[in-house]
């Protein structure tokens, strides 16, 4: 006897899990009574009064969910490192523009003084100070490395 009733237990709880089940994906009912009340229930509004149907939300896949939203996150990790990268680039630009602009100025400020020291009858200072005499040679060395300078640091 204690056999059989486990037996019907056990074809209860199956019974109640199917029920379970087919009740948590049966479609709702929203309906509107006469006093204009909106009700929402699991069976067809008495009468012949209009209902719409709702379909309950298909099954989310969780793994499926999950793996997007990893992909999501390192995509995201993947921009947030490019516009890090694009930010460093661009101060890296910059800095570089700043210095060409100032080797530019530097250029053309030696290139200005290398002419001037041709009507000068060719002196020059050095970097100490003192005052000396350039040859032609020199000074067109010199004019010709103010040149470079110019020409690589200016636009």
């Amino acid at each position: 006897m204690g056999r059989l009733n486990r037996s019907i237990y056990s074809c209860i709880q199956i019974f109640a899990m199917c029920l379970l089940f087919s009740s948590v994906h049966a479609a709702f009912y929203k309906w509107v009574d006469a006093d204009g009340n909106t009700h929402y229930t699991q069976q067809p509004p008495p009468g012949d009064i209009e209902a719409d149907i709702i379909k309950p939300p298909s099954r989310i896949d969780t793994k499926g969910a999950l793996k997007e939203l990893n992909e999501n996150h390192k995509y995201l990790g993947d921009q947030q490192k490019e516009r890090e990268k694009q930010a460093e680039d661009r101060e890296f630009e910059e800095a570089n523009a700043a210095i060409r602009k100032s080797n530019c100025q530097l250029g053309r400020d030696k290139m200005a003084r290398l002419r001037s020291i041709a009507l000068a009858r060719s002196r020059s200072v050095s970097g100490d100070g003192t005052m000396y005499k350039m040859t032609e040679e020199q000074r067109q060395a010199e004019i010709k490395q103010a040149q470079d300078i110019i020409d690589n640091n200016c636009n």
